[in-house]
Order: C-alpha cells, then structure tokens, then sequence
C-alpha cells in the first residue's frame, strides 16, 4: 500500500511538471516574432546563394525585418556586415516612372492607414509572399503637398497575383477606396496596393518608416 506521505510527493511532482510544462508554453515565441526570424531566415537563405557577399538581396530581408524589429543585435549585426542591397535595374527605374506617371500624387503620398500591430503582422506576411514581391527591392520619392514635404517608396518588382487573390490571402484592408482614374486602392497598414482596372495589382508601395524620415 503506498503511504500517504508518498502520495503527497507524487501529486506535488506532477503539479511541479504541470507547472513547468505550462510556463514553457507560455515562452512560445509571439506570431510576430515568429514571422521576423522566418524573413531573417529567407534572407539567411538567399546570402548563402549569394555570389556578392557585401550587395545582396538579403540586405533586404534583413533591413525590412529590422523595421519591425528596432534594436535586435543579431540584425544589426547581420546588416554591418554588409554594404546594402542591389541598386534598381534600368527596367526596374522605368516601372518606378511609368507607376509615379500613372497615378495620382494623393494615391503615392496620402492618406495611409494608421499602420496597427495586426497590420504589421500582415505586411511581414507579404514580404515573404514571392507571388506578390518576387523581390524586395525599392525605390523612393518625395514632393511637395499643399507646402509640405511627402515621401513614398515604391516596389519595383511586378506582383503575380490579382487583386482578388489579395483579398483572398491577407483578408479585409484596413482602407480601401477608388481613386478619380476608377482604379482600387487598398491598404494594408503600411502597404498600398494600387490595382488596374482589369482587377490585376498595378502597383504596391508602403509609407516611409519613421528611420528613413530621421536620415
């Protein structure tokens, strides 16, 4: 027969593995953490693919993970080491152009939704989306409106997805509207998505972030 006091052992043994079990599960990384190593990660893999180890694209992964991510050493360590990312190509200049010719200075530089940390985990999903940004190179602009100084950032590479698709992948924007040309403008945040007429995405730029404004 087991004795009492051996009885009272075993209970405060499993309540003690109870405990830890549910403190571990309590240390789970948060989603937001999760999807900033998962982009480290992508730019982890594209280094190693790398032939330029100084100008790679994975400067890119590692610079936008560390826009949500301010003050992580192990980013800032990441980026030191390298120069930047590759510089725009001739054809990616011209996209930038053609997109700044065809639309309207309001849709480039005003009124971007108030970006919320449910917003940021949607755009960290979309930096990781290949059918939408098969790249993350960019390119940025400013001008003058009504007197004051705005800035924008353009993505130059060209999404393989319709609008449709989008709002079957991320959900309801946090804004949307049409523009005077009748052309959709969703917002995601930071990220606005400019679509065609025909329902395909014609563009997709994102409001400075607050370190890019201070340089």
């Amino acid at each position: 027969m087991t004795r009492p006091m051996g009885m009272l052992a075993q209970l405060a043994v499993g309540l003690a593995v109870a405990s830890a079990t549910v403190a571990c599960q309590g240390l789970k990384p948060s989603q937001r953490t999760q999807l900033i190593d998962s982009l480290i990660a992508k730019g982890d893999k594209v280094m190693l693919s790398s032939t330029d180890k100084k100008i790679t694209p994975a400067y890119l992964f590692y610079w936008f993970a560390s826009m949500y991510a301010p003050g992580n050493q192990k980013l800032s360590a990441k980026l030191k080491e390298l120069t930047g990312g590759p510089a725009p190509t001739a054809d990616k200049i011209e996209r930038m152009q053609k997109v700044i010719e065809n639309s309207p200075s309001e849709d480039l530089m005003e009124g971007f939704a108030v970006s919320t940390d449910e917003q940021d985990l949607v755009n960290l999903r979309m930096l990781m989306d290949e059918s939408l940004l098969s790249e993350l190179t960019f390119s940025c602009g400013a001008a003058r409106v009504n007197g004051e100084q705005r800035s924008f950032c353009v993505f130059t590479s060209v999404a393989k997805i319709s609008l449709l698709q989008v709002r079957s992948s991320y959900g309801k924007p946090s804004a949307e509207h049409s523009n005077k040309d009748g052309q959709p403008i969703l917002d995601y945040g930071r990220f606005r998505i400019i679509g065609g007429t025909d329902g395909a995405v014609f563009a997709m730029l994102f409001a400075p972030f607050p370190s890019q404004l201070k340089k």
